[in-house]
């Protein structure tokens, strides 16, 4: 599975052939993604709606403040509408759900991991993913928040965010943070019951070319909780076009990786 987070005409340069870069993108063969509110590019069934866990951005759902039958119940409409019956949580480790609001997050899940959902054999919980930027300080400092933890082992994945800061795109991990948070924040999924299969990351962009580095950082490591098994689950792409020429430099470094749909080249065990 593979999420693109951007403008509409940034996705449409992604699906497009660039000469020299090999093919662009496809839907199904790449099992391609459209973060809403974008529109437009990829058909009704591969856009996901989104709920924050801040002031919402038109049109996503804010959860803050509800409790955790009405955070589910919010969750629910949003499956149901969205055309791939799928919905993102946006900063799900924000402070924002730390102490009591983590525990109605959970408690949201819990409802939601309870109910079957109708459009297959698995539970509402599923069609739950969630992007997190907190990522290490959850491995820190994970009392306060115990009920993200339980709430991001029952969803359907969970995308790290690869990158720091508050420009349009952020400022991507550097090379000893790629060495040591997939492994940390891996293990610590692991111990609360999830899967690596659940993981993913979502990649960014800082300067123009700085994407061949980003994928062989995201491709290192071996064994089950490296950055190498996450990244064979499926990256996003996270507003690329805030940087020329990263968008078709993501799509060349995406198809050495997976250059055919089921199949990658990553050797990560």
């Amino acid at each position: 599975m593979t999420i693109l987070y951007d403008h509409a005409p940034t996705l449409r340069s992604m699906l497009a052939s660039h000469g020299d870069v090999a093919d662009g993108l496809r839907a199904e063969r790449d099992n391609l993604f459209q973060q809403v509110p974008a529109r437009g590019v990829l058909p009704p069934s591969r856009q996901v709606q989104k709920a924050s866990s801040r002031k919402p951005v038109y049109p996503s759902r804010s959860l803050r403040g509800l409790q955790g039958e009405k955070m589910a119940s919010v969750l629910r409409r949003l499956i149901d509408k969205s055309g791939s019956h799928l919905v993102f949580i946006d900063e799900a480790s924000d402070p924002a759900f730390l102490g009591p609001a983590a525990n109605e997050l959970s408690r949201a899940l819990e409802i939601l991991d309870g109910q079957a959902f109708a459009g297959g054999p698995d539970s509402y919980a599923t069609r739950v993913h969630a992007y997190v930027y907190w990522s290490g300080e959850m491995v820190d400092d994970p009392q306060p928040r115990r009920g993200i933890w339980s709430a991001l082992t029952r969803m359907g994945g969970v995308w790290l965010e690869a990158f720091t800061g508050a420009d349009p795109g952020g400022r991507p991990w550097d090379a000893a943070t790629w060495a040591t948070r997939p492994t940390a924040f891996a293990q610590a999924f692991e111990r609360r019951g999830g899967r690596a299969s659940q993981l993913h990351f979502l990649m960014s962009t800082h300067r123009r070319g700085d994407q061949p580095s980003q994928w062989a950082l995201a491709s290192s490591g071996r064994g089950r909780y490296s950055a190498c098994r996450i990244l064979s689950n499926g990256p996003g792409a996270y507003r690329l076009g805030t940087t020329p020429g990263s968008p078709a430099a993501w799509v060349r470094e995406y198809r050495k990786v997976f250059p055919t749909a089921n199949r990658t080249t990553l050797r990560c065990m």
